[in-house]
């Protein structure tokens, strides 16, 4: 079986995504691997990029990217148990294109996230972040759904058995 060194898990910050990003530590404890945490922040430019009004929108980025990483820090501390292998990555960006740029840098051995994250308008306007990232990844893709039984993820996660 191959054994994964650097996991990287993404995240939106939505508890589907956060559900995966469980299941990425779990998967990274019982490999003994380190993992890397990241959300990429939508930008404002980028969804409102035709009608940008005469407001500072870098300082406006600046501080939704200051929010994600308190959310983020205050989120896997509450959540995620070995905190030493774990680390944490809040990076602006076109999100597919980040988190693919992240794993080659990193050398991550393995990218784990939702199968589901926007919905709506941004789904839409701005397509499967994931899709892309299954075309474009420098390793190999696990997607998690989000509605699966947390236990069975972890059971599934560990190699352990059903009881």
């Amino acid at each position: 079986m191959k054994r994964f060194k650097r996991i990287l898990a993404t995240t939106d910050l939505t508890p589907e995504s956060l559900s995966a990003v469980s299941y990425a530590a779990h998967l990274a404890a019982a490999h003994e691997a380190r993992m890397l945490v990241m959300h990429v922040p939508t930008s404002t430019a980028a969804l409102y990029a035709e009608f940008l009004p005469p407001i500072d929108i870098a300082g406006v980025d600046e501080a939704v990217e200051a929010s994600a990483r308190q959310h983020l820090e205050r989120w896997a501390h509450s959540n995620l148990a070995d905190m030493h292998k774990i680390e944490l990555l809040v990076r602006s960006g076109h999100a597919s294109d980040t988190i693919c740029k992240v794993a080659a840098e990193w050398n991550a051995n393995l990218i784990v996230m939702a199968t589901h994250g926007r919905k709506g308008l941004g789904h839409f306007a701005l397509g499967s972040v994931t899709e892309q990232v299954l075309r474009n990844a420098p390793c190999p893709v696990l997607t998690v759904n989000p509605w699966a039984r947390k236990k069975d993820l972890t059971v599934r996660a560990t190699g352990a058995k059903k009881r």
